[in-house]
């Protein structure tokens, strides 16, 4: 049982490592998809605007 133990001290490190490495894409990745949902919100009120000017008459 004592070298299960040792393994398991040794893995525990590491685990944590890549939980905050896991956390930190995570977070990553949100920010990218609130980035382009701004964009695409953005793009549709620039449509908008554009349909809705008057036309200049001719």
């Amino acid at each position: 049982m004592p070298s299960l133990l040792a393994s398991t001290l040794q893995i525990s490190p590491l685990y944590e490592c890549i939980n905050v490495l896991t956390d930190a894409v995570t977070i990553n990745n949100q920010e990218t998809d609130i980035q382009q949902l701004v964009a695409c919100k953005h793009y549709r009120v620039a449509l908008m605007r554009t349909h809705a000017a008057p036309k200049s008459p001719q």
